[in-house]
């Protein structure tokens, strides 16, 4: 078994949602595929030096990777090597040592603007994603979120506005988890679901 296989496969085993699964994954293996690039042999998780780790962070930063994704891609690493039970070598991986650990925890998304929504929805012709797309900004919701709404979560949905309550929405949402969303556009959601319900 190649070391990108099995760093692959491990990263996989050590559990948590579908896209915690594949974000670890995809760290582990930018991990495996940098080490082959730098002709650095490793066989197993468990010959990774701190080193190479320094390294590998280095080149991210380099190549423009925010520090709080580099935080990220050594948290995956630090797990994989936990559920093989390398835990002195785990605990050993502190964002302090690697130049990452001030990286600020308070995101950088903001959510489109107006103008820049209305715009966007002139130009969808398909009524299906123009629905999805009324929803998620009405509602503040996740594209997964949105695209599962099916026809009895749309009727709940107008259903809980009517009575002035939050939103249920446990379809699509990350990791599973149900979550409430209080409506600011009373009116225009209403619309929204109303349209979604039609299509």
């Amino acid at each position: 078994m190649s070391f990108y296989t099995e760093v692959k496969d491990i990263a996989h085993h050590v559990g948590g949602a579908h896209k915690t699964r594949e974000n670890r994954k995809l760290s582990v293996t930018k991990l495996a595929a940098w080490l082959q690039k730098m002709n650095i042999q490793i066989r197993h998780l468990k010959q990774l030096k701190e080193k190479h780790l320094q390294a590998w962070i280095k080149a991210e930063r380099i190549a423009g990777v925010a520090d709080r994704t580099c935080q990220n891609m050594l948290s995956d690493v630090r797990m994989c090597l936990r559920h093989l039970g390398l835990n002195e070598k785990a605990n050993g991986i502190k964002t302090k040592n690697f130049g990452v650990a001030n990286a600020p925890r308070g995101g950088t998304k903001q959510p489109i603007s107006e103008v820049d929504y209305r715009e966007c929805l002139d130009r969808i012709s398909d009524p299906g994603v123009k629905v999805i797309m009324e929803l998620a900004w009405h509602i503040g919701l996740r594209r997964l979120e949105a695209t599962m709404a099916k026809l009895d979560t749309l009727n709940r949905w107008q259903r809980e506005l009517e009575a002035d309550r939050p939103l249920h929405v446990f379809a699509g949402t990350k990791g599973g988890r149900p979550r409430w969303v209080c409506v600011v556009d009373k009116l225009g959601t209403l619309v929204a679901i109303q349209s979604a319900i039609a299509v």
